[in-house]
């Protein structure tokens, strides 16, 4: 089905590195995100979230260098790793092996309603609207695997990283639906300035 629309089975139709760093730029809707986010975070918590890789500046001038300024003698990030010299230990500057991982503590955060977590997904594997547009087999074998108690390594299991976003597009059909299916609701749902 994902072919059929132009995308490939990672979920990506960007060809190739330089056309996924120029869709980047041109879409829109990654600041817009990142920046609500923080905002609405701000708001709450009273601290501001501050990403200097995020500023105008940085981005502007790191596309105006040369390509070759990145990856010199096989090795990445070579241009901060230099910049770095001095500063950091080269123990932690030259690293090219330990790799870090973002949201991996979606699974702590939600341990005090990981039943709902289990109950919901149960709720979602009786309803077969959602196999309209997710693999039904491959969904209910990864619902078989949850854990009745939350584990840490699950934040980087590929199944239940895969079951979450099932459930976004769940959440998101139901709330279309509203119970029973609603035409003129999603008629009148609005995605950014388009009205469908």
């Amino acid at each position: 089905m994902l072919k059929e629309h132009g995308m490939s089975v990672s979920g990506t139709s960007v060809p190739n590195i330089y056309e996924a760093r120029k869709l980047h730029f041109e879409e829109l809707f990654h600041w817009n995100a990142t920046n609500t986010i923080g905002t609405k975070l701000s708001l709450e918590n009273r601290l501001w979230k501050r990403d200097p890789t995020n500023d105008k500046r940085v981005i502007q001038f790191c596309l105006a260098l040369p390509e070759d300024q990145y990856v010199q003698n096989g090795m990445d990030r070579a241009l901060i790793r230099r910049a770095t010299k001095g500063m950091l230990p080269d123990k932690v500057r030259l690293n090219q092996n330990i790799r870090g991982i973002q949201g991996v503590d979606w699974v702590h955060r939600m341990s005090s309603t990981w039943d709902e977590f289990r109950r919901e997904l149960s709720e979602m594997e009786k309803d077969q609207t959602i196999f309209e547009f997710l693999d039904r087999d491959i969904i209910k074998n990864y619902i078989a695997k949850v854990s009745e108690v939350p584990y840490p390594e699950a934040a980087i299991d590929s199944e239940y990283r895969m079951l979450m976003r099932s459930l976004i597009v769940y959440r998101f059909l139901k709330k279309m639906k509203g119970g029973d299916f609603d035409e003129k609701r999603v008629e009148n749902t609005s995605i950014g300035s388009l009205r469908y």
